[in-house]
């Protein structure tokens, strides 16, 4: 961070934020637009302290790297323009003499790295150099599409403001690791235009040019940063898909005849759904699933027993067997890593300490969640019929759960990992939550 982050980043605060409030203005329900002014508040206050944490606390990290890749591009496309056109558009694994060296300094054979490179190249024209100014326009963007699914969401939960708006808005870490130059930023970001251009598409069919255009952006951003997002999202939105149809049969004889015809159909198109997205998206596809999981826990494994390195943030699960039982006896563990810990007692850093807090909250409201749902499952269960998206909430945190879980082995990275499946997941548990109280209280 230089003089330019002290002069130019204020002024972009400030210019977004007075933006933020103009749009705020223009809402007529005055609750809406408080929390899109705090929402976005929050996301900028979330890039503040991603910069302060990589810059002051790490002294390195990935969105130092990508600011610093992105300012060599704009060097060479002010100072040899048709080079840095080849920069943002030629293929990097063509070889070309007048390319070759500058994108092997840009490791640009990362795909999923790269993009968010170009993007902040894009970004950094109209930023004059400041790591600060990029990181609030990031943020911003990304806030669009978390807005677009916040806004969806209230029109199938119009009284439920208030809690879609602690899941998706104000969850800690979730603004905070989830903002700046950051995949993860770019990710959820797209992850909400991916999850409400399907809804608008599939379920609503309304302004089916523009949200299919909208639904293949995302899918590809997605895809090529992390497709693993994907392969959790996509079972999920079939399963949502399968609910919703079933739940508007109301022939109790004809909904069970086409239980197994649509179970087939979904379970059919999800598979070839996820095998196109492994062959175009090749790093994080089906078939090397398991050889990622495997190279990842030999690393920290290494790590702590020979490297004796990073023993406080690491983790593990105990002795793997990477065949489809010895996977499967592992999802609790995993999906308890990713969603409860690290506990109390596990942190040892200030960092730590405040991701342990908050999943003792939200140990805390799985508890109770499970404690009404127990005592009232017709309940509950007759509400998850009438709102199939809550099945594709859950499902889709929990796959989510399971894989970052079972890969990461490590807190500091698993903090940013979990982004994408703890607003949904929290959102989930309390709406249930919400509805079995009221309902218990109605009675």
């Amino acid at each position: 961070m230089g003089v330019q982050d002290i002069i130019v980043g204020p002024i972009y605060f400030l210019l977004i934020m007075l933006i933020g409030i103009n749009i705020k203005n223009k809402m007529k329900d005055k609750d809406l637009g408080n929390y899109f002014l705090k929402g976005l508040f929050f996301k900028l206050f979330g890039a503040f302290g991603i910069s302060i944490i990589y810059f002051f606390y790490y002294g390195t990290g990935d969105t130092i790297y990508y600011f610093q890749r992105a300012k060599l591009m704009d060097s060479v496309l002010f100072s040899k323009f048709d080079v840095g056109l080849k920069l943002f558009f030629a293929n990097p694994m063509v070889i070309d003499a007048q390319t070759f060296g500058y994108f092997r300094a840009l490791r640009a054979w990362d795909a999923s790295s790269f993009i968010v490179v170009k993007l902040a190249a894009i970004s950094n024209i109209f930023c004059f150099n400041s790591y600060l100014s990029n990181a609030f326009i990031f943020s911003a963007l990304s806030f669009i599409g978390i807005w677009r699914l916040y806004k969806m969401l209230l029109e199938i939960f119009p009284e439920k403001k208030q809690i879609i708006a602690w899941s998706f808005l104000f969850i800690p870490s979730v603004f905070f690791w989830g903002s700046g130059i950051l995949k993860d930023n770019v990710t959820y970001g797209f992850l909400g235009i991916f999850v409400t251009s399907f809804y608008y598409l599939f379920i609503e069919r309304r302004q089916l040019l523009k949200n299919l255009f909208l639904l293949i952006v995302s899918t590809y951003i997605i895809g090529v940063i992390k497709s693993y997002i994907l392969l959790a999202a996509i079972p999920a939105l079939l399963a949502w898909l399968f609910f919703k149809f079933r739940g508007n049969i109301k022939s109790s004889a004809l909904k069970t005849m086409a239980t197994p015809i649509l179970l087939i159909f979904i379970a059919g198109t999800g598979y070839g759904a996820l095998q196109a997205i492994g062959s175009s998206f090749n790093k994080f596809s089906l078939d090397n699933a398991q050889e990622k999981a495997e190279d990842m826990q030999r690393w920290h494994t290494y790590r702590i027993e020979v490297l004796k390195d990073g023993d406080g943030s690491s983790y593990n699960l105990g002795d793997v067997s990477f065949t489809p039982i010895g996977i499967l006896t592992k999802i609790p563990e995993a999906v308890n890593v990713a969603i409860f810990r690290p506990y109390l007692w596990e942190a040892d850093n200030v960092v730590m300490l405040i991701s342990a807090i908050e999943s003792l909250f939200f140990l805390a409201i799985t508890i109770r969640f499970f404690f009404l749902f127990s005592i009232n499952m017709s309940a509950g269960f007759d509400y998850l019929a009438k709102q199939p998206i809550i099945y594709f909430m859950f499902v889709f945190s929990l796959i989510f759960a399971f894989s970052v879980g079972f890969t990461s082995f490590n807190f500091g990275a698993l903090s940013r990992y979990r982004i994408p499946l703890l607003p949904f997941y929290v959102c989930a548990v309390l709406l249930v939550t919400d509805y079995l109280k009221n309902y218990k209280k109605a009675r």
